[in-house]
C-alpha cells in the first residue's frame, strides 16, 4: 500500500506483458496478442479550407460547416 496501486501493481504488470517476463526471468505463459492488428477500410472524405479573415464574423452555420 505504500507504493500506491500504480507502482505496485499495474506498471510491473505492464512491463512483464512488454517484455514477456518477469524480473526473476520467469517467462510469462498464456496467449498474448502482441503483433494482431486489424486492417479496415474507411472512406475518407478530403476538404480544402481556406483562411478565414476575421473568425468572430463567421455565422454559426459556417462554424459546423468547418468543423463538420
Amino acid at each position: 500500500e505504500k507504493h500506491g496501486i500504480c507502482r505496485a501493481v499495474t506498471w510491473p504488470r505492464i512491463k512483464y506483458s512488454i517484455l514477456g517476463k518477469r524480473d526473476d526471468g520467469t517467462v510469462l505463459t498464456g496467449e498474448y496478442f502482441t503483433n494482431h492488428t486489424v486492417t479496415k477500410e474507411v472512406d475518407r472524405s478530403f476538404y480544402q479550407l481556406g483562411f478565414v479573415e476575421n473568425p468572430t464574423e463567421l455565422t454559426t452555420n459556417a462554424k459546423k460547416q468547418l468543423v463538420s
